[in-house]
């Protein structure tokens, strides 16, 4: 029964000042109604703090433990959350509509790239001038690119935009981990 102290919102030790207290021991073993005085001499007597968990229950609920080592474990804790934390980023490799098919390779090869190394990619269709007038070039390169990638990747959107851009995007696949020295 972990808990998430903040001084702020806790009463410890001295700034408890319910007269009666229920009284749970470091394992969570309770050890009954007690007065204020009993259980800060119970605390007291094994070098341990008195923390209101439940102010609002009657009588409140007091936990014995040590404060400093529970809010290092909880900013370790928090530490390690935020390390297998993995935020997904998005990169964006631009087309033309009259993209040449080795300039539209390198860039294939380049969203395969980042598709293996676990990001998304939007592949973004930009449109000049009179080129807006022939969407539907724009539209068969990004099917083209969306075939092409298939085996890397997902398309999460059809090709869809605004007056200048259109844009794709694509999640990488799950790959299966595993493997080792055969």
């Amino acid at each position: 029964m972990e808990t998430l102290i903040s001084q702020n919102k806790q009463k410890v030790n001295e700034e408890i000042t319910a007269p009666k207290v229920r009284l749970m021991g470091e394992n969570g073993d309770s050890h009954g109604f007690l007065t204020l005085r009993e259980a800060q001499q119970i605390a007291d007597e094994r070098n341990l703090d008195l923390v209101e968990v439940a102010p609002d229950a009657d009588p409140p609920v007091c936990r014995l433990m040590d404060l400093g080592k529970h809010k290092y474990r909880q900013k370790k804790k928090l530490q390690e959350q935020r390390k297998k934390q993995h935020t997904v980023e998005l990169k964006e490799i631009w087309l033309r509509p009259r993209i040449d098919v080795h300039d539209l390779g390198v860039k294939l090869n380049k969203a395969k790239g980042f598709l293996e190394q676990g990001f998304r990619v939007a592949m973004t269709m930009r449109f000049r001038a009179r080129e807006i007038l022939h969407k539907e070039l724009g539209i068969k390169v990004l099917q083209d690119v969306s075939d092409e990638l298939k085996e890397h990747g997902k398309v999460e959107s059809s090709p869809k935009g605004d007056a200048r851009r259109m844009q794709i995007i694509i999640a990488p696949l799950a790959h299966k981990k595993g493997g080792g020295k055969a």
